[in-house]
């Protein structure tokens, strides 16, 4: 009975808790909420050590507010873009070979950064680059261009030209912000991707096709399907 009469406290405050733009309120909210109940194992009609602890929980979070209103400096759409041009600085010193992450490691970062981006995005709608950039989208680039750098480098996978412009655009973007991948990437990926079709080896030419696709993917995401050389021949 305790457990339904509740349910509905916990299922609200859960329900704004997972979404972005009301996430930190609901935090304060189920923090001070929680306390006040201030369930137990048993009942205890201790009306000073309730109102304690009730008003020193009001307080604390009235104190909290204030000070963080006080110090935060920084605005949610500065915030965010300096995680996104962090991940794009990332982003080219993966391509580059200048900063090598495995796979799982720059999953890792990325997907920590996703978790601090997201609430930012919801209160940073003022510029619309922000909304465009993707992090899961670059989370993904990086996967696949850090499969590429860890596995075996046959001779005739032609990776260099993709690499070296994945690096400078990202580069570029993460001094301009947000912007489309020029065209000559695009053929790039796309004849790394001819190269690895006939590789000898069918399990690199597997791995090697599945991070090209996921960067082509990641990149060019509204980009038409790619056909062979000797398809189009």
């Amino acid at each position: 009975s305790l457990a339904m009469a509740l349910s509905p406290l916990y299922f609200g405050t859960a329900l704004y808790l997972a979404t972005p733009g009301h996430w930190l309120r609901a935090l304060g909210f189920a923090l001070v909420s929680q306390t006040l109940i201030s369930l137990q194992l048993a009942h205890r009609a201790d009306l000073q050590a309730f109102g304690g602890l009730a008003v020193s929980a009001v307080l604390g979070a009235v104190v909290a507010l204030l000070v963080t209103s006080l110090f935060r400096v920084i605005s949610a759409q500065v915030s965010a873009w300096r995680i996104l041009r962090a991940g794009w600085r990332d982003l080219a010193a993966l391509a580059d070979g200048t900063r090598p992450r495995t796979r799982s490691e720059w999953a890792s970062l990325m997907l920590d950064r996703s978790a601090m981006l997201l609430p930012r995005l919801a209160r940073a709608s003022g510029d619309e680059r922000i909304r465009l950039a993707d992090a899961l989208s670059d989370l993904r680039v990086g996967a696949g261009i850090s499969e590429l750098r860890d596995m075996p480098k046959p001779s005739g996978l032609r990776l260099d030209e993709m690499l070296r412009g994945i690096a400078e655009h990202f580069r570029s973007q993460s001094r301009a912000g947000h912007r489309r991948p020029a065209e000559h990437i695009q053929a790039a990926v796309d004849a790394a991707i001819d190269s690895a079709l006939i590789l000898d080896n069918p399990q690199l030419r597997t791995k090697a096709l599945s991070a090209l696709a996921a960067v082509r993917g990641g990149l060019f995401p509204a980009a038409a399907s790619h056909t062979s050389e000797e398809a189009r021949a």
